[in-house]
């Protein structure tokens, strides 16, 4: 027998001798509600109990409160096979483990809020990931060199002397704090990781600042820190040469970057009120930055330099910021930029957007004023999204780019007609497949207007939030390409076929008619319609309802009969 499981034998009170078992290279222990203690009887009537034993998982033991090491010879090890130990949602564990297991490669202890884990034990692990016990302690002397992994989360209380644990992670590559409240700083805390001052610890041979200590991470290339609000040093002295990712959540100061760092986040940092690198600049190996929900940033960083490599660039929910860096059009890599929630962000920096940008998003910012000049130049760009920017006084008068593939245009919160947005120039676009456009012009009657032609290359268009719309124009006719029309939020509009016309083009093969368009939803509403068959019976799929159980709708489809979801489509009931 080389694997066992035994799981949720509620009645049992005591663990079989399970050591005894010759070839047992597996044991999962989970559910076993009435065992209080393992003990000696674990282990069996044997000279060498478990002695091949690779993986024990221990799971969901409510009311086991102990784990006796086996009573025999010190220096004979209890699992001397055992590569991979699981200790998960045993809250009244205390006391002893397992320890000076030297084949231990991977060790998870989660949920166990009674037991104190002392790290030193397992020297020789590879991966270490302690999520929601009582307390952490490490004692000097101690190295941790075939250390790769460490996840350490809601952890109390720590207890470790800087000294030898930082300098004894000489292969760590990925670091992961989270939920630990505790830390006030990153390698000290001055409560309980260090009973006397740095300077005490290293004897004044090296710099007073605890920065020194993250620069020995020398193969450190991933590191996360979430939810440890008291957080507030990062190093000044620079991050380890090889980081390549850093996740920061809830801190309060983000310090200097450098080295070949190439992603980084930054979310719900309140107290941040700038991000800025050594000489003002990042990175050169940048590629990815996300700042998010940190209230007090006021700039990104001083200027943007040629040579930064950034690709990807996201601020979201940053409401005190009011422009972005000098030198945007130098970055000649960025291909995203995401503007989200930036209430107070009012204009662009000179010189516009760099060349060879693709895809473009800015979404509720109230007090923007304008988008940046040269728009119509950057025939890079194939994705353009504006929402909820009330402060713009108009869209891309100078014109549209280009090679433009999709655009949303979603309320601008202008009271200036359609044709006065600068929408005249659309036919121009030749490359334009999708086209979302909504609550631009609250008196448009008849859509598109005259002075707004639509280009044939569209396939997919969606219009809404137009309370005075009442029809489509016969311009519509001329979407020879248009295989998706969605309308959602006209209540005034009557029919779905453009007028003068007595039906929607013959390449269209879906139709969606969302809430808030009453009449519509009245006229083609499967088994309510008069209309239904002659005006749109040669389209494949039509959907009435709320956009919210479309999806629910489809899976209903998903077991009719193919005739029948052609001609009837779903309703929000079914």
């Amino acid at each position: 027998m080389t694997f066992v499981k035994l799981e949720n034998c509620k009645n049992c009170r005591f663990l079989p001798p399970f050591g005894q078992l010759p070839c047992l290279k597996s044991l999962w222990i989970k559910g076993l509600a009435s065992v209080e203690s393992v003990d000696a009887k674990f282990y069996g009537e044997c000279s060498l109990p478990f002695p091949v034993l690779e993986d024990l998982k221990f799971e969901d033991m409510q009311n086991w409160k102990e784990w006796l090491p086996c009573k025999r010879d010190e220096e004979i090890q209890d699992f001397s096979c055992m590569e991979k130990l699981s200790v998960l949602s045993c809250p009244k564990l205390k006391g002893w483990l397992p320890k000076n297991v030297d084949s231990l490669s991977e060790l998870y202890i989660v949920e166990c809020e009674e037991l104190v884990v002392s790290i030193a034990n397992y020297k020789h692990v590879h991966k270490l990931c302690i999520n929601g016990c009582k307390r952490v302690v490490h004692r000097s002397g101690v190295k941790f060199e075939l250390l790769e992994d460490i996840e350490l989360s809601s952890i109390p209380e720590f207890i470790l002397k800087i000294d030898g644990f930082i300098r004894g992670l000489t292969n760590i590559q990925r670091l992961r704090i989270t939920g630990c409240e505790e830390l006030t700083c990153l390698w000290e805390n001055k409560d309980t990781w260090l009973q006397c001052r740095i300077s005490n610890i290293i004897g004044g041979n090296i710099s007073h600042s605890p920065s020194h200590f993250i620069q020995e991470l020398r193969a450190l290339k991933s590191l996360v820190l979430t939810g440890c609000s008291n957080l507030i040093f990062f190093p000044e002295a620079g991050w380890p040469p090889c980081l390549e990712y850093v996740k920061m959540e809830s801190l309060k100061d983000a310090g200097e970057l450098e080295s070949c760092l190439e992603g980084l986040e930054i979310t719900e940092c309140a107290s941040l009120t700038s991000l800025s690198g050594k000489g003002g600049r990042l990175p050169r190996a940048f590629k990815y930055l996300l700042i998010s929900d940190c209230e007090q940033l006021e700039s990104i960083i001083e200027t943007f330099h040629e040579d930064t490599c950034l690709e990807d660039l996201r601020i979201e929910k940053c409401a005190n910021l009011k422009s972005l860096p000098e030198g945007l059009c130098h970055l000649s890599t960025l291909r995203k930029l995401l503007i989200l929630e930036c209430g107070s962000l009012v204009s662009f920096s000179r010189g516009g957007l760099p060349s060879n940008l693709i895809d473009l998003d800015i979404f509720i910012c109230d007090k923007l004023e304008a988008l940046p000049k040269g728009m119509d130049n950057l025939s890079s760009l194939q994705t353009l999204t504006l929402g909820y920017c009330g402060g713009l006084a108009s869209i891309l008068e100078e014109g549209f780019p280009p090679n433009l593939i999709n655009l949303q245009i979603v309320n601008p919160k202008s009271c200036k007609p359609l044709s006065e947005w600068g929408l005249h120039h659309l036919d121009r676009l030749t490359s334009l497949i999708e086209l979302d456009i909504s609550g631009v012009d609250p008196d448009l009657v008849s859509f598109p207007p005259k002075e707004v032609l639509l280009p044939k290359s569209l396939i997919k268009l969606h219009i809404g939030e137009f309370p005075n719309l009442k029809r489509l124009s016969s311009s519509f006719q001329s979407l020879t390409s248009l295989e998706s029309l969605s309308i959602c939020y006209c209540p005034k509009v009557a029919s779905i076929i453009p007028e003068q016309e007595d039906h929607l083009p013959l390449s269209l093969t879906q139709l969606r008619i969302y809430g808030g368009c009453p009449l519509l939803t009245k006229k083609y509403q499967p088994g309510k319609g008069r209309h239904w068959p002659k005006e749109i019976a040669h389209i494949p799929y039509v959907y009435v309802g709320y956009f919210k159980d479309e999806a629910r709708a489809d899976r209903c489809q998903q077991h009719m009969p193919m005739e029948f979801i052609s001609h009837t489509p779903p309703s929000p009931s079914n």
